[in-house]
């Protein structure tokens, strides 16, 4: 007659609580993995939508700094923007005799703070005759 292990007895009712236990356990690790996961993705879209924040206030600031500084002779010096989303101040160098190095710092309404290092050309073409 074969020997029976210790844990494999006439008790049937107690054989299957090891199963159970596991199976449970699993199924915990696994709602934790997906609730952290969730917070996780929360995070990182959170972090998403800054960036997008940050890129539009860049765009935004650019757009309007050229608007304003297209036809004019200008040296070096510091802009500042307000916009709904954030802050932006530009400082501005002349580095060749119509293109300018652009130092953006851009603050969110959350309070990220991000900065870009720019070139831009000033366009001869727009500017007004004055000679």
């Amino acid at each position: 007659m074969k020997r029976q292990l210790f844990f494999m007895n006439n008790h049937a009712a107690g054989f299957f609580f090891p199963y159970v236990l596991f199976v449970t356990a699993i199924v915990f690790i696994f709602i934790t993995a997906t609730i952290t996961m969730y917070a996780n993705d929360g995070k990182i879209t959170e972090k998403h939508m800054e960036q997008i924040k940050i890129e539009t206030l860049f765009q935004m600031a650019h757009a309007k700094f050229k608007e304003e500084n297209e036809t004019k002779e200008m040296g070096s010096g510091e802009t500042y923007y307000t916009f709904p989303d954030g802050d932006v101040k530009i400082t501005h160098t002349l580095s060749d005799e119509d293109r300018y190095e652009m130092y953006f710092k851009i603050t969110t309404d959350q309070n990220a703070v991000y900065s870009i290092t720019h070139t831009w050309q000033q366009d001869q073409d727009n500017k007004d005759a004055e000679d």
